[in-house]
């Protein structure tokens, strides 16, 4: 306690005020409390973390086999376009000389070519190729949709991963904090410590959850 002199006034000055919240601090309450909190946080990080690592796992795979399918189809979709191409230029060469065989020809040709010769222009116009690729095109496109959702979801896994660190950390410090039954300034220093542990994770856990 300190006493001064205030225009002729004498004034005291305690340090009770300031001793009782460090003592609050530092007590066995709040430091069990935050030990629950750590714990209950670092688990529900670490479950988040494997789930996202899962879903994203998942997500490389699907795509993974999109990209071979459209790879396959697109292979496929040359291999019929050249055949196309064979059967058009066959049924141009006989359908002068020999007219039913042209016919009988053309006849198995694929639907796109069948279609394509209809219209102005074709058969192997842009509305072709369209067609031709268009299985193989969604193919690839689902495959890139597919891989951008597995990177965010594995992104997201590290986001949670690092907030599971930090509050095991924090976790750590408040569980020696805790030790310190007869050295309070120890027992009052690793409880600061661990309090910017929980700030930090939380906020990961918020802004992982969030976006």
């Amino acid at each position: 306690m300190t006493i001064f002199r205030l225009h002729g006034k004498r004034f005291r000055f305690t340090t009770k005020k300031k001793r009782a919240w460090k003592e609050w601090l530092v007590s066995d309450a709040v430091l069990g409390s935050l030990v629950v909190l750590f714990t209950v946080a670092t688990a529900f990080a670490a479950f988040q973390a494997s789930v996202a690592e899962i879903e994203g796992g998942d997500l490389d795979v699907n795509s993974q086999n999109s990209l071979i399918l459209g790879t396959t189809t697109y292979l496929d979709s040359n291999m019929e376009y050249l055949e196309d191409i064979a059967t058009y230029d066959t049924y141009n060469l006989l359908k002068d000389d020999d007219p039913e065989a042209a016919n009988e020809l053309i006849g198995r040709a694929s639907p796109e070519m069948l279609a394509g010769l209809k219209r102005e222009g074709g058969p192997f116009d842009e509305v072709y190729e369209e067609a031709r690729y268009e299985t193989a095109v969604s193919l690839m496109k689902e495959a890139q949709e597919l891989n951008e959702e597995g990177n965010q979801a594995d992104e997201e896994a590290n986001e949670y991963q690092k907030a599971a660190f930090i509050l095991a950390i924090g976790l750590a410090i408040t569980a020696w904090a805790s030790l310190f039954d007869t050295r309070p300034k120890l027992r009052l220093i690793f409880t600061l410590l661990a309090l910017p542990c929980l700030g930090i994770g939380l906020w990961l856990l918020l802004i992982t959850a969030v976006t």
